[in-house]
Order: C-alpha cells, then structure tokens, then sequence
C-alpha cells in the first residue's frame, strides 16, 4: 500500500511501476486533469459505492465500469477500483482534493496495488 501519495494535476500514476512516484503527462493507469477537472485511467474504473468494501474481490467482481470521472463526484474518503489492460488492479482511495487556494493544483490518495491480479484477454 502506498499512503499519502501527491498526484498533481497533469500527472499519473502507471500501476505496473513504482506507484507511489507519480509522472508527467495524463496518459497513464491514473491520472488527474485539472484543466477538465476528471479523474481518468486508460483501462477502466468503478466507482465504489458508500460503504462498499473496498478489497480486492470487489474490485475483481465489479462490471459498473467508467473511464473518466468528474471530480464533483468525488469527497475524502472515496474509494475507485482501477483495472489495467495488463491486469492489474488497485484500490484508490481519496484523502484530500484539490483545494481551490492551494499553492498546487492536487489531489492525496492512498493505492493499494495487486499486480497480475487479473487474466488478460488476448486478441
């Protein structure tokens, strides 16, 4: 698991690497657009619903797949399963958004990553 993790507006996280080390640019496995204010991943996402276990069964399990997020869906403590075209999958969980006088435009989260924790279908 990997607390408290930065992502800056522009930035995403790429499940497969070294998580808690965010990168530039918002084609990744997590990403956070400032300019249309969503959260978006190349592969695809559910949002959990309040009170819903969030652990690796759940996020197996869920079909309610999105791949953008507006962020005025989005409040501290909301949990987004994250599934990759290389099967993997992450809990993310929301522990602070952007604040609208912050010196920085981003958001805090807490991921929790399983790697190959899926089959990948092949074409």
């Amino acid at each position: 698991m990997y607390k408290s993790i930065d992502l800056t507006a522009r930035y995403h996280l790429t499940l497969a690497d070294s998580t808690d080390s965010p990168r530039l640019g918002s084609d990744g496995d997590f990403a956070y657009s400032s300019v249309s204010s969503v959260v978006r991943t190349n592969g695809s996402m559910v949002l959990l619903n309040p009170g819903q276990e969030g652990d690796l069964q759940t996020c197996r399990s869920e079909t309610r797949f999105s791949t953008e997020l507006a962020l005025d869906r989005l409040v501290r403590g909301t949990q987004i399963c994250v599934r990759t075209e290389n099967g993997h999958l992450a809990l993310i969980v929301v522990r602070a958004l952007p604040a609208a006088d912050a010196a920085a435009d981003y958001m805090t989260l807490d991921v929790t990553v399983w790697r190959n924790a899926i089959a990948v279908e092949e074409s």
